[in-house]
């Protein structure tokens, strides 16, 4: 049996090099059965997937690379309604992803980013989804909406997070179309040594070219995944 490479934790590149090309093959196969349905052929492509895509999913290691790399959103278009017909993904790749669903962390910010919260929102209230699927659902609704409104896990409402998580996704969004018109500094964490270098360029300009929303993209990117990787870390440690 050929030995495989092995991966430490600090082995990022390779870790959202797999993450990304899971995730690219999956939207290809979404669009693929899209275009079967359309033509009244077999949709397979996704459910052939399903077991890579499954074992992606499951690893604690790639966790904060499905994150950062946006693999949630092509969660979301899978489990989302045909659009040819409007029908729902087969059972199988709705028990599948909602089981691995539950057993994952995902922060407020990537709910914000992508459409999961609102396609999870859809079947909780959807009259075809089976029941089981709709408690499933519901569940991850409570989850999600439990840092929002800030109460403890026994403390049960269906009602309560439904219209907080609903608030949030909502209000992710507009807070998206402000930021493109006016861009809020983050908060950075850590001392400081020695002052950041200024912004301001001898002739009163400011470096803010491409260049420079290159690089404060990419810083930004790397606090986030710091921030990510100690949410992961505290939830094991807490299971433990």
């Amino acid at each position: 049996m050929r030995r495989r490479r092995r991966k430490t934790d600090g082995d990022d590149t390779f870790a959202d090099d797999e993450v990304v090309k899971v995730k690219e093959s999956m939207m290809t196969a979404a669009i693929e059965d899209e275009e079967a349905i359309m033509e009244k052929k077999p949709a397979l492509s996704k459910l052939k997937m399903l077991p890579q895509v499954m074992d992606v999913l499951q690893k604690q290691s790639l966790q904060a690379a499905i994150l950062d790399n946006g693999m949630l959103e092509a969660v979301a278009r899978w489990l989302e309604p045909i659009k040819a017909d409007k029908s729902l993904p087969a059972m199988n790749i709705q028990n599948a992803l909602f089981t691995v669903l539950q057993k994952m962390y995902i922060d407020t910010s990537t709910l914000r980013e992508c459409d999961l919260g609102k396609v999870v929102l859809f079947y909780t209230k959807c009259t075809r989804v089976q029941e089981h699927i709709k408690r499933a659902a519901d569940q991850l609704v409570d989850t999600w909406s439990r840092p929002i409104i800030n109460r403890s896990s026994n403390y049960r409402s269906l009602v309560i997070p439904t219209i907080s998580l609903a608030k949030i996704l909502a209000e992710g969004k507009q807070a998206q179309e402000k930021t493109r018109r006016i861009r809020i500094p983050e908060r950075q964490f850590g001392v400081y040594t020695v002052a950041p270098p200024s912004q301001v360029l001898p002739d009163g300009r400011t470096g803010d070219g491409d260049e420079a929303r290159e690089r404060r993209r990419r810083e930004q990117e790397r606090l986030r995944r710091l921030q990510r990787k100690l949410q992961l870390a505290k939830q094991q440690n807490a299971r433990v």
